[in-house]
């Protein structure tokens, strides 16, 4: 079947032969068209010098109206010529794009099946936080023993495991943890791979670990010439560590954090007395939701 623009193709064509033609009659010899209208009449050979002005002005007019009507052809099989290439280009224009979409959108969709293996694949470091000494203040301040337990709940080893338990004393003016953690851990994420540290194998566990955290007296006693109304030790935890198969080696985080809560009967400004000691059984961990993250 014909397209419009062969169509338009074969008007313009047969327009320029049709205009040929007219153009080739207009040229034949006058001497042929005088011989051939004397032979018409009977013989006469008379002059016909206003016939063959007139003939001549006849000519150029049908010359001057092909001439026009092939212009007009022209431009009507140019005008629909740029119409079907304006049309080629808008759809290849489309096409272009919609190649590109279709790329991006199989890009994202390899990206996410890429994050999901790694996700189903990687390995997860949990920690356990547990109190296992007394809180003991003296001249040099307050300390409090706590065992972490890391274990590895993924699917393949992580390596360059390190644990980072800290302890400060949250205020009316230093109250956000989660704050805490931002400023004391996230700087290690540009740092290169972590060199030293443990590697813990799919579904193991290290053997518990016991650390001393502690808060300086200088500390305490700012804290309490100033009269906040809110002082009490909090704990913000983080281990670091790095997925071996990944081409990056980006720094994954465990963050926990926990505030150390006194006998419900002790107010937050007395959790600490003039000296000695607060037994296990007056103390508890108290989670920080918002500081329990993994990434």
């Amino acid at each position: 079947m014909l397209t419009r623009y062969e169509i338009a193709i074969g008007f313009l064509v047969a327009t320029a032969i049709w205009a040929l033609v007219f153009v080739w009659q207009s040229t034949i010899p006058e001497n042929f068209q005088i011989a051939k209208d004397s032979n018409h009449q009977g013989g006469r050979n008379e002059p016909i010098d206003i016939l063959q002005s007139e003939r001549a002005d006849d000519r150029v007019a049908r010359y001057t109206l092909w001439l026009a009507i092939l212009t007009g052809g022209l431009v009507v099989a140019s005008s629909v010529q740029f119409i079907f290439l304006y049309r080629a280009d808008n759809t290849t224009r489309i096409a272009a794009i919609a190649a590109r979409d279709s790329a991006d959108a199989a890009r994202k969709a390899a990206d996410l099946a890429e994050q999901t293996l790694l996700a189903a694949q990687r390995p997860w470091i949990s920690v356990d936080t547990t109190l296992v000494r007394p809180l003991v203040y003296d001249d040099k301040g307050a300390s409090i023993t706590l065992r972490f337990t890391l274990k590895n709940t993924g699917n393949s080893p992580a390596v360059g495991v390190v644990l980072m338990p800290e302890i400060y004393l949250a205020t009316n003016v230093r109250v956000d943890p989660v704050a805490e953690q931002r400023k004391k851990f996230d700087g290690l994420r540009g740092l290169p791979p972590n060199v030293l540290g443990y590697s813990i194998f799919a579904g193991a566990t290290l053997p518990p670990e016991d650390m001393v955290l502690s808060i300086p007296r200088t500390e305490i006693d700012d804290a309490l010439n100033r009269k906040y109304d809110m002082i009490f030790p909090t704990i913000i935890v983080c281990v670091d560590y790095n997925v071996p198969f990944e081409h990056d080696r980006r720094h994954h985080q465990t963050k926990a954090a926990f505030v150390l809560l006194g006998p419900d009967k002790v107010p937050w400004r007395t959790i600490f007395p003039g000296s000695g000691t607060i037994e296990m059984s007056q103390l508890r961990l108290q989670p920080v939701m918002l500081g329990m993250t993994v990434d």
